[in-house]
């Protein structure tokens, strides 16, 4: 068991956490027991390494459920630690998370707000700017606007090609 192999309680919480998303996602039993201990033994860390831990990931795998209430809670709790660190990485990711749970559930106007807060941070960072434009072409699209939502996939895809970053296009 990854929680009895000796090492300090933060890396067994990362560790238990990616062992209940790769868990969920091949549809193995036992990723609930992994996740919930790995969010007993989690504590908020530096910036730069909460949008991976056991919160994030239980928010990540509530969205992919279609356990809304879960990953909107998930994400808000990882916002606000992220927020209290001034961790710009998690933060981004955490919006990102509420955006895509917005949507998923048309609070497009939800999603719109927090895709300028997204948006401002992403442009200032350079963080999730490929991701925030995903979501302002998915906003669009929810929306009707088929020329914003080819506007923000032609700037992701000319953005990733600049970058060399074509792999994670995943529109």
């Amino acid at each position: 068991s990854i929680a009895a192999n000796g090492t300090d309680a933060s890396h067994q919480a990362y560790a238990l956490g990616f062992q209940a998303l790769l868990r969920f996602c091949s549809g193995r039993d036992g990723w609930r027991e992994s996740l919930a201990e790995g969010l007993r033994l989690e504590r908020p860390g530096p910036a730069g390494e909460v949008e991976f831990g056991p919160t994030a990931l239980a928010a990540d795998i509530g969205r992919l459920s279609f356990d809304l209430d879960a990953a909107s809670a998930g994400y808000e709790r990882l916002l606000d630690v992220a927020e209290r660190h001034g961790d710009t990485r998690s933060e981004t990711w955490a919006l990102r998370g509420l955006v895509l749970v917005d949507l998923q559930l048309c609070r497009l106007d939800r999603a719109e707000a927090r895709i300028q807060s997204l948006s401002e941070i992403a442009d200032q960072s350079g963080l999730m700017y490929l991701p925030k434009l995903q979501c302002v072409a998915q906003l669009a699209t929810l929306s009707g606007d088929v020329d914003a939502a080819r506007d923000a996939v032609d700037a992701a895809i000319r953005t990733a090609e600049e970058r060399g970053e074509t792999h994670t296009l995943r529109l």
